[in-house]
């Protein structure tokens, strides 16, 4: 610990707002996923491998359970579990939906891995997006202090590089920690400024957004069906009860047969406005 230092990055306040909300709303993600994107393309490069190995941390606060509410607690309940993505240099939009596929695949979003006892894999990178890091002011309390934590200069660092993100003043900032024993600072400020080339590439070229199988799980459609059917108004996907199933089964094999047709005439009458009927119909 006593060897770590830390390089600092920043982007635009116009780049962080395309990047936190105008991007997770076009491809129906969070903002986590769009920077991990990022992250792992920048290691995958720098690595010369396609399979990335990150140590992911969050906050801990997953509504995986109806009955349990955290609304009334304070503080972190961190998590920490690995993540191996794929990510191999392909354009940003299929990127970003890969990589949020491969996360929503992630059993309890980490949860059960700590629980389960399962440390037998450590990553060598970690990344950490803290979200929106104002402190509060008030009477009541008020938050000093950075990211820093208190350790022993003796403690043995975890990760060879922890990256960690977070919005202040309306600013995206990023702090890569290294240790100088193993890294140069031309080492990590090279990655630090490559993130922000990445991010600056998905801002510039983001793709056309859309879907994914993970929106509509109750379908389990694949990546090419959502992209057939699911526009940009739809909300959800569902799948055919039987008797629909058999609807569409006859009408495919049998288009001529007219089975489940049926068509029904009447006559209305006392209508005095037809025009403002078929208006109303």
């Amino acid at each position: 610990m006593a060897s770590t230092k830390s390089v600092l990055t920043r982007l635009t306040e116009r780049e962080t707002t395309i990047l936190l909300r105008e991007l997770p709303r076009r491809y129906h993600t969070h903002a986590n996923d769009v920077l991990l994107s990022a992250f792992g393309r920048v290691m995958a490069r720098w690595t010369g491998s396609d399979d990335v190995l990150i140590d992911l941390e969050g906050h801990g606060r997953e509504e995986i359970f109806d009955d349990v509410d955290l609304t009334r607690t304070v503080g972190w309940f961190t998590t920490m579990f690995p993540v191996a993505l794929d990510l191999r240099d392909q354009e940003w939009g299929r990127t970003l939906k890969s990589v949020k596929e491969q996360l929503r695949a992630i059993p309890h979003r980490g949860l059960s891995y700590g629980a389960l006892g399962l440390d037998h894999v450590h990553p060598e990178v970690s990344f950490n997006y803290l979200g929106q890091f104002d402190w509060p002011t008030g009477r009541l309390y008020r938050g000093v202090g950075g990211l820093d934590l208190d350790a022993s200069p003796q403690h043995t660092r975890y990760h060879l590089i922890d990256l960690v993100g977070k919005v202040e003043h309306g600013y995206l900032e990023f702090s890569w920690f290294y240790s100088a024993n193993v890294h140069s600072q031309g080492t990590v400020q090279a990655l630090a400024d490559a993130l922000l080339d990445a991010l600056r590439e998905i801002i510039r070229a983001p793709g056309t957004g859309g879907h994914t199988p993970s929106d509509f799980p109750l379908a389990r459609l694949t990546q090419a069906q959502v992209d057939r059917i699911a526009g940009p108004d739809v909300r959800d996907i569902y799948p055919l009860t039987p008797i629909q199933a058999g609807m569409v089964y006859h009408d495919v094999s049998e288009k001529d047969e007219g089975t489940y047709f049926q068509q029904t005439t009447f006559v209305l009458g006392g209508v005095t406005d037809p025009p403002r009927l078929a208006m109303a119909w």
